[in-house]
């Protein structure tokens, strides 16, 4: 932005709010710097841009249309991170790309740090929100990278699968197995989470008929757009052949259930009470 008397053009959140002070958030000089900014970031992790990448959908991927971002200029030559074959970053003649494979270790979701700008975002979301403290930043310059505990897979390390991190990537590096898998969901609910008397708050991501993913709920009121690994992955149940879809009651634990209508339902509950 561009904070006056500030010379310089700071990010948003760096200088303090003083008396006086005159922002602007949109001028020509600014959607420079931010379409430069992107194309760096390009430049640097090429496989976590475009829809061929990734879902195409991520925030890093809006960002980029949004500053009008449509070609590389820098091109993805030098040390980045394209995926190698057999030790060498094809059309990269011999030069050899510090490059690790995607963890799929984590049954919900997949970490592929080729697609890492390394925002730390994931790890502040484990720090700040959940308080794990699985994650940490690795490595220096072009070998930085997200780890989880001590350089172990997401499943032996202290990750407890809430999914705090996935919600707060920027990019594809962290993202849900059922969307890598189905794509994009096309429309949403806001619905409560039947697991537990907290009463968490989700949005219900569907495609046609089927749940791709459950995503916590910034407004909710219980949980502020948190949630724990059964309200975020454990969403099977909802199309379970066993699960429950009418009402049912009896008088006696010996007796066997009945379906009934919500009203006697509701009125038989309401007499137990009494």
């Amino acid at each position: 932005v561009y904070a006056r008397p500030c010379p310089r053009r700071p990010a948003s959140c760096t200088p303090p709010v003083g008396e006086g002070m005159v922002v602007h958030t949109q001028s020509d000089r600014l959607d420079a710097i931010r379409r430069g900014v992107m194309e760096l970031y390009v430049s640097d992790h090429p496989a976590a841009w475009g829809e061929k990448a990734g879902t195409g959908g991520s925030e890093f991927d809006k960002v980029a249309r949004t500053v009008g971002l449509t070609e590389n200029r820098y091109g993805v030559d030098g040390r980045n991170h394209v995926k190698q074959e057999n030790g060498v970053a094809p059309g990269h003649g011999s030069l050899t790309i510090d490059y690790i494979a995607r963890d799929e270790s984590n049954p919900y979701f997949t970490y592929d740090p080729a697609q890492c700008i390394v925002c730390s975002r994931c790890v502040r979301a484990c720090e700040e929100v959940q308080g794990t403290f699985a994650l940490t930043i690795e490595g220096r310059g072009f070998e930085s990278r997200v780890s989880a505990g001590m350089h172990e897979a997401f499943v032996d390390s202290e990750c407890v699968s809430c999914g705090a991190c996935v919600q707060a990537c920027p990019t594809d590096a962290l993202r849900e197995k059922t969307v890598l898998a189905k794509g994009l969901p096309e429309r949403s609910t806001v619905t409560t989470c039947a697991y537990c008397g907290v009463g968490c708050s989700f949005k219900a991501e569907v495609k046609g008929d089927e749940v791709i993913r459950m995503m916590p709920y910034k407004a909710g009121k219980a949980n502020h757009g948190h949630s724990c690994v059964k309200g975020r992955f454990a969403y099977g149940y909802a199309t379970h052949k066993d699960r429950i879809l009418k009402p049912m009651i009896r008088e006696r634990v010996s007796d066997p259930w009945r379906e009934v209508s919500w009203e006697e339902a509701l009125t038989h509950t309401a007499n137990e009470f009494r």
